[in-house]
């Protein structure tokens, strides 16, 4: 079994819906699937619009939490990243 299908099915069995993120000491909550994010979402990873994607997979308290937070370019990127690894996802399309 590889990663993402072990944090898959950790997070089935858990009947997680969704999936908490630390990151720099401030904790997100994410969707626990990309199947559960918004379709926006999924159009900006492809497109590779961190900002956009981030905005669409974070609930609006959450972006706002993020945003006062005054984060730097690579803090949209390596958010991301910890989401990506948290849900099991093996690449990011970098």
């Amino acid at each position: 079994m590889d990663l993402k299908d072990a944090v898959g099915a950790k997070l089935e069995a858990e009947n997680a819906t969704t999936v908490e993120v630390e990151y720099k000491g401030v904790t997100y909550v994410f969707p626990a699937s990309l199947d559960d994010a918004d379709g926006d979402a999924l159009d900006a990873i492809d497109d590779q619009k961190l900002s956009h994607a981030l905005q669409g997979l974070m609930a609006a308290e959450e972006w706002r939490k993020f945003k006062a937070t005054k984060p730097k370019v690579r803090d949209y990127g390596e958010l991301f990243s910890a989401y990506a690894q948290a849900i099991g996802l093996e690449s990011v399309g970098e």
